[in-house]
């Protein structure tokens, strides 16, 4: 749960930053918003560890530059019920196609924005493996 933990909050550096235009409009493409974590990719691979309760996982940017990542942990040994178990909240910074998020505890990640739309997120972080992590705006 650790490991899922680190992915998330790198998620969420990345997405907190980066921005972009609509092709329709024009109008600005922008981190702010509830995603959901739909997918997440290791080296290319499918995540095949990910229970459905980490498919609930959701990062919350605010527009005053805070994230909070919530996360969820199932009821019972048969990974159903889930239920929130804990959240890490802290601010962040984008610059390019990089995002910075500094947690209250001091802790912070800096993470790379792979893809921001009106609808997807995708962050890429280098742990031990690349991982790329997708949500979906909520």
């Amino acid at each position: 749960m650790k490991t899922l933990k680190n992915l998330f909050l790198l998620s969420i550096i990345v997405l907190l930053t980066f921005s972009s235009c609509d092709e329709d409009d024009d109008a600005p493409i922008t981190i702010v918003g509830t995603w959901k974590l739909v997918s997440a990719t290791v080296n290319g691979i499918a995540d095949t560890e990910l229970i459905p309760c980490d498919l609930e996982t959701t990062l919350n940017f605010t527009e005053n530059i805070i994230v909070t990542t919530y996360y969820f942990d199932p009821e019972n040994d048969a990974g159903s019920n889930c239920q929130f178990d804990d959240s890490d909240t802290g601010e962040y910074t984008i610059n390019g196609d990089f995002i910075t998020v500094t947690f209250d505890d001091g802790d912070s990640i800096t993470d790379e924005i792979e893809e921001l739309t009106a609808t997807t997120l995708k962050i890429k972080f280098i742990d031990d493996d690349e991982v790329i992590v997708t949500y979906v705006r909520i």
